[in-house]
């Protein structure tokens, strides 16, 4: 288990409706999330359009992450960002770890997402899924907890 909370909600002005000209919702919220990245000195690789989804691969130490933004699949309510950690048990038996680098990508996103007065109710959970499992779950306001 992560010590991480590596899935964030919130609501924004990005735009959520898809239109005639192929725009795909959170294609504006993945690009302005890697372009605030990039100020912060991180490395863009690449911004992909994955169908349901854009997938952001972010450089962050000499780790390459990939961060899933995407519009709720449910209801269109709200926004999505998913973190994958790069390392599992196994690595980390062995002595990998990559605290350090998802750690300072993780409050860089929170930083970008509460610094942004058109972002609001910002909700960090351990995993995605954990938003739906149980009806007003508890959620943090911080992805270091």
């Amino acid at each position: 288990m992560s010590k991480f909370n590596l899935f964030v909600t919130f609501d924004g002005a990005f735009n959520k409706k898809v239109q005639k000209n192929n725009y795909i919702a959170g294609q504006d919220l993945a690009e302005y999330l890697a372009k605030r990245l990039e100020e912060q000195s991180f490395i863009i690789n690449s911004i992909e359009n994955i169908e349901y989804a854009f997938l952001i691969k972010c450089l962050s130490g000499k780790i390459e992450y990939e961060i899933m933004v995407s519009l709720d699949s449910i209801y269109n309510r709200y926004w999505e960002i998913t973190f994958k950690p790069r390392y599992g048990f196994i690595q980390k038996l062995f002595g990998k770890n990559e605290d350090e680098e998802l750690g300072n990508l993780l409050k860089s996103v929170n930083d970008i997402l509460e610094k942004d007065n058109s972002i609001f109710d910002i909700r960090w959970y351990k995993y995605y899924g954990d938003q739906n499992v149980i009806k007003n779950k508890k959620y943090s306001t911080n992805p270091l907890e």
